[in-house]
């Protein structure tokens, strides 16, 4: 399994993490896919955006 990731983004801003239900609600996919991919290393565990090789900033 990956290691969780966050966004550059994230990284910079240092945020914090936006509420599960907030985040199903706002990006429209089923909480579930959104909690596999994150754990995969597919999404920014703080902000659910998806992740590509050039906005990845670390693993936590």
């Amino acid at each position: 399994m990956a290691e969780p990731l966050i966004c550059n983004e994230c990284e910079e801003s240092q945020a914090f993490p936006k509420d599960i239900v907030e985040l199903e609600s706002s990006l429209g996919i089923p909480r579930e896919e959104l909690m596999v991919d994150m754990e995969k290393g597919k999404r920014c565990i703080l902000c659910g955006s998806v992740l590509e090789e050039g906005n990845i900033a670390r693993p936590i």
